[in-house]
């Protein structure tokens, strides 16, 4: 497989991948084939229990802990050994990360630039969205404004990751125009396979 970095300061993989929010067939196997490459794979199970969610770690592979992100049950994980935690807006305004910030790599979500502006120095990294109309959530992020809000970015100590509608072709794009990084879900998970699908997104990159 090649292997294609972006050097970050804070060695942050060149890309992220979303889980589905429900489970999808073969998923595991997919997932761990995803893994083969220099991705971070964010769990993302709303309603996930305690017992599944160690259940579908353990077939992911416990070996790859350190290449996941949960974004639920967060003691559960770093009980695990998950070095990255994930918590959405709502959490982050709750403070249900400030116990872990300092041991564990923690991550946001942001909705305009004002709000990732506003973040401190505590957050390794951040997704903006929506970057483009969502492909998983069907009219979500029509008319988004995100592209035009880029240039009043003040924020450049956390890295901010364009999420939303990302796909082969226009990942590029985002990155141009000052993303750092990139999440994907629905480009990933809508395809015919995932796997190919991602090695041809990560072929596109321009380092």
């Amino acid at each position: 497989i090649t292997r294609i970095y972006r050097i970050w300061q804070r060695d942050l993989l060149v890309m992220i991948v979303i889980s589905n929010e429900q489970a999808v067939k073969n998923e595991t196997a997919i997932m761990r084939h995803l893994l083969q490459y220099d991705i971070l794979l964010h769990i993302r199970r709303p309603m996930i229990s305690s017992s599944a969610f160690e259940s579908l770690i353990q077939a992911i592979g416990i070996e790859q802990l350190n290449k996941l992100v949960s974004h639920q049950q967060h003691d559960l994980a770093a009980e695990m050994g998950f070095t990255r935690l994930h918590f959405n807006s709502q959490n982050r305004e709750k403070g249900l990360h400030v116990k872990y910030q300092g041991t564990l790599i923690c991550s946001t979500s942001t909705h305009n630039i004002a709000e990732f502006n506003s973040l401190d120095v505590s957050w390794n990294y951040a997704f903006l969205s929506p970057f483009y109309p969502s492909i998983s959530k069907q009219g979500y992020g029509e008319g988004s404004t995100i592209l035009k809000e880029l240039p009043r970015r003040t924020n450049q100590t956390c890295k901010l990751i364009a999420l939303g509608g990302i796909h082969k072709d226009n990942l590029q794009q985002a990155l141009d125009a000052g993303a750092d990084d990139v999440a994907m879900l629905g480009s990933i998970w809508q395809a015919e396979n995932p796997v190919s699908y991602l090695a041809s997104c990560l072929s596109k990159i321009e380092l």
